[in-house]
């Protein structure tokens, strides 16, 4: 049994890590990833972006691309040089910085990508934003997101306001690390 166990093991060590998780600017080539991380329908009912065709979906990533040149808050996520997610970053003046991923397409979903993302763009954030405090928000019902943001070392904070998400309306709930 522990020959299968290990073998099992080694094909997923294979296929998905081991890790080499990076941040760097957005690029115009990632606009077709993005493009097509727009074509699942799982993720993209899950990150809540609009429902377009894959040209509409590039076409609108081409100019985001373009506008975030000069603006390091938003950066790409890559594992061995192969776009994985993003992060966004909002400072402010008080030393916090709040924090947002995207992991796609969704087959990506389930592999620690998200913890391991969270905590490099928590390294960054404290880093270059010299953030004292850092935090994040989700839906109450993104258990998926609430797990990855309690296993990266974020605590709870409560409750902080409603958003309509896929179809309903649902409690955000604030997470801090502390």
């Amino acid at each position: 049994m522990l020959s299968s166990r290990i073998s099992v093991a080694g094909r997923l060590r294979a296929q998905y890590g081991p890790h080499m998780l990076k941040l760097r600017p957005l690029v115009p080539e990632d606009a077709e990833n993005l493009a097509d991380w727009g074509m699942d329908q799982v993720f993209r009912v899950a990150a809540d972006w609009a429902n377009r065709d894959r040209d509409q979906h590039l076409r609108f990533h081409q100019d985001l691309i373009e506008h975030l040149t000069d603006d390091p808050s938003r950066l790409a996520v890559t594992d061995h040089d192969q776009l994985v997610g993003y992060v966004d970053f909002t400072p402010d003046d008080t030393a916090s910085c709040e924090l947002g991923i995207v992991i796609g397409p969704s087959q990506r979903w389930g592999h620690h990508l998200g913890r391991r993302a969270i905590t490099l763009a928590t390294q960054h954030a404290r880093r270059h934003y010299a953030a004292s405090r850092v935090w994040a928000r989700t839906h109450t019902t993104n258990a998926a997101s609430r797990h990855m943001l309690v296993a990266a070392g974020f605590v709870e904070v409560g409750p902080c306001g409603t958003d309509d998400y896929r179809g309903e309306t649902v409690t955000i709930i604030e997470y801090e690390l502390l």
